[in-house]
């Protein structure tokens, strides 16, 4: 399923309402940023313990004022 949730309409096996757009836009806006994004668990090797999202975005040297 990692490989599938940031699909546009992808809605995980809940009762919740919505549209699976949630995690679709968050990886076009960091895409867009020249960032990366994905899906790991937060137990290695042992999905059933839940799943940690990872965002990575390009940080920019900040001087002094």
């Amino acid at each position: 399923m990692k490989e599938k949730v940031f699909d546009r309409s992808m809605r995980g096996g809940t009762k919740v309402s919505g549209h699976g757009l949630g995690l679709y836009l968050v990886k076009r806006l960091v895409e867009d940023q020249a960032g990366k994004v994905w899906v790991e668990d937060r137990v290695p090797g042992e999905h059933e313990k839940g799943a940690r999202f990872v965002i990575l975005l390009k940080g920019t040297a900040v001087g002094p004022a």
